[in-house]
């Protein structure tokens, strides 16, 4: 039998393109038991894969407005399946940022 390999296209970028209130919202939901927000030394790493209407759940979990245009504009134009929200990840031009 053929094995086949799943890949997943992922963004790294700065933790700079989320205000410190969503930084704290995503602190509290990785403890939590949502298995596709992932907390580490760094920052965060959110999984798109399979979730149809992942801008209306971030909403639903408190997550600013500007944080769910960025994950829907990075979503559109780079088809992700994930974001990772790293310290020291670059930042995206013409993208806000928030130095916290």
């Amino acid at each position: 039998m053929r094995k086949t390999v799943e890949i997943k296209r992922c963004l790294v970028c700065s933790t700079a393109h989320m205000t410190f209130a969503d930084n704290e919202v995503l602190g509290l939901i990785a403890k939590e038991k949502y298995n596709w927000i992932m907390e580490y030394e760094y920052g965060f790493v959110i999984d798109l894969w399979g979730y149809r209407y992942i801008v209306l759940r971030l909403k639903a979990l408190g997550l600013s407005k500007a944080f769910r245009k960025f994950v829907y504009s990075m979503i559109l134009k780079h088809d992700l399946n994930m974001i990772q929200f790293d310290a020291d990840g670059d930042t995206i031009d013409e993208m806000p940022t928030y130095y916290w």
